[in-house]
């Protein structure tokens, strides 16, 4: 009996004994794993906060009317166009992986123009010469994948929004009281498409095609108003996010 107990009783040490050791790393391992996979939650996808930077250039259009026909029964009409610099700040935040909702800034900034008459009496020269093409409101940006469709390179994206539109809004360089242009509002649209490559967790650098339209009303120096139809396109921006 002796010598058959004294067997059973070292393998049941070693199996009470010796068998948490064994199991240690695979234990440390399994922890490891979830620690880093806290550690990776979030990178490379949509959630938390949005921040994008965009710049880049465009051309502008703008169409000109008069709301008052002349004595021979003709609308005042004329069409500028041009180049311009554009940007774009967009803040908000993720609704799902693939959906960021929030409120935007979009702006066209134009460089140089040339204006042509249409129909009508001469526009009034302060018209002829647009500044500042700029938009505020609410936007959505939809990723068409939940993580990047190619690995972690990235993700193919489309934003939209509705706007508060302003032309010729924002000219710290020069005296209101003494500027013969009047600032003209109306609503507008936004439309970009593009594609985002991450460059690390939270970061991703892009490029994006966009439009930027509206529809403006304006008073001018003599009390009359003149109607704006605005459109920024092509537009070509270089864009960093934050997410």
């Amino acid at each position: 009996m002796t010598r058959l107990t004294t067997p059973l009783l070292a393998l049941l040490a070693t199996t009470v004994f010796v068998s948490p050791a064994l199991a240690e790393p695979e234990a440390l391992t399994d922890q490891g794993s979830d620690q880093a996979e806290r550690r990776t939650a979030g990178a490379y996808e949509h959630d938390g906060l949005y921040l994008r930077l965009g710049v880049g250039f465009g051309a502008f259009g703008n169409a000109v009317a008069s709301s008052e026909k002349n004595a021979d029964d003709e609308y005042s009409t004329g069409r500028i166009d041009g180049v311009s610099t554009v940007g774009e700040i967009m803040i908000g935040g993720a609704v799902t992986p693939q959906w960021i909702v929030g409120g935007g800034l979009w702006t066209s900034s134009v460089l140089a123009s040339d204006f042509s008459q249409q129909d009508g009496d001469r526009v009034p020269s302060e018209l002829r010469e647009p500044d500042t093409f700029t938009l505020v409101g609410p936007f959505a940006d939809w990723y068409l994948g939940s993580k990047p469709v190619w690995g972690a390179s990235g993700s193919f994206h489309m934003q939209f929004g509705a706007a508060f539109a302003v032309l010729n809004g924002w000219r710290p360089e020069e005296a209101r009281d003494d500027d013969a242009r009047r600032v003209a509002i109306g609503g507008g649209l936004m439309f970009g498409a593009g594609y985002e490559w991450w460059v690390d967790p939270q970061w991703a650098l892009g490029a994006m095609g966009r439009i930027t339209a509206a529809a403006l009303v304006e008073e001018d120096s003599h009390d009359d108003y003149w109607y704006h139809g605005v459109a920024s396109f092509p537009e070509l921006l270089f864009t960093a996010t934050y997410n």
